[in-house]
């Protein structure tokens, strides 16, 4: 009889258990996110070369997978910058990037430079843009941006 019971109490706890697990998970039907999303910041421009080491640190990004090493991710051709962004280049590394207004720069090897203003409209007025370079060398050709307002 004590056995019985004692049979009918981890079965209920069994099932008490199994009740609280979470339902079978569902393929994804979206297709994968990247591995950044950075809604808070606005798209300034675009990576069109990258060699050796080159990194850019997205200060107001939210985090939606975990890298799998220790190394930061390297960035790669394509890949978005965006205003408050930081760009790193290694003692291997450069990096191109072209802006939306039609700028574009190159960044030395062992450089570290800060998005910290664009502000860029069309039929805007008082564009500008501001960059902070901490160290290293860099190259520019200026667009849009640099026009002066009529």
């Amino acid at each position: 009889m004590r056995i019985h019971l004692i049979v009918q109490l981890l079965a209920g706890f069994v099932l008490a258990l199994v009740s609280l697990a979470p339902g079978p998970t569902l393929a994804q039907t979206e297709r994968a996110q990247p591995a950044v999303q950075n809604s808070s910041a606005s798209f300034i421009g675009t990576v069109v070369t990258a060699t050796g080491s080159v990194t850019i640190e997205h200060p107001s990004a939210v985090v939606v997978q975990a890298a799998l090493s220790d190394q930061p991710l390297q960035a790669k051709v394509g890949d978005r910058v965006y205003l408050g962004d930081v760009v790193q280049t290694g003692a291997d590394g450069r990096v191109g990037i072209n802006f939306t207004d039609g700028t574009s720069f190159n960044l030395s090897s062992n450089a570290k430079m800060a998005m910290t203003e664009f502000v860029y409209d069309p039929n805007g007025k008082s564009n500008s843009t501001l960059f902070k370079l901490a160290n290293g060398t860099f190259t520019f050709v200026a667009g849009n941006i640099a026009r002066p307002a009529i």
